[in-house]
């Protein structure tokens, strides 16, 4: 587990995510892994936010894709698996490699609409989403 709390606000580090890599070696976003927990995330903030959209979709990170998710606004992303706090959106996008191309965006209805028809909270696009990692750019498949 990870020895941080997630109700701080994140540290500086290479990656943005907010772990002290120095001390916290099981930390995954430091190697750029898919993170499961991201689609309990990306729940919750939906949930709690009346005008988040859920996003699933492929970033660059450290070499390789890794399919993630997360809830936004216009201007601010909520990565629970990151920091509780808002992120700028564009920060977010720039640091993660997020491009429109690459993602699927659900309105709030329309994501519980298809967790409820499907019983998964995600990814819904599995013929788009087809692995949790890649190292080759999934829209060259």
């Amino acid at each position: 587990m990870h020895s941080h709390d997630p109700f701080q606000p994140p540290k500086s580090d290479a990656c943005g995510c907010g772990h002290d890599h120095a001390h916290d070696h099981d930390c995954q976003c430091a190697s750029g892994a898919h993170r499961p927990s991201c689609f309990d995330a990306a729940l919750e903030v939906a949930s709690e936010c009346e005008d988040c959209r859920v996003v699933h979709a492929w970033l660059h990170l450290h070499g390789k894709w890794v399919l993630h998710a997360w809830g936004e606004t216009d201007e601010a992303v909520y990565d629970l698996t990151e920091t509780r706090n808002p992120q700028p959106r564009a920060d977010y996008y720039a640091r993660n490699g997020v491009t429109e191309e690459r993602l699927r965006r659900y309105g709030r209805v329309e994501f519980f609409t298809i967790m409820a028809d499907t019983g998964s909270f995600g990814p819904f696009d599995a013929a788009f989403f087809f692995a949790p990692e890649s190292d080759t750019d999934p829209l060259a498949r």
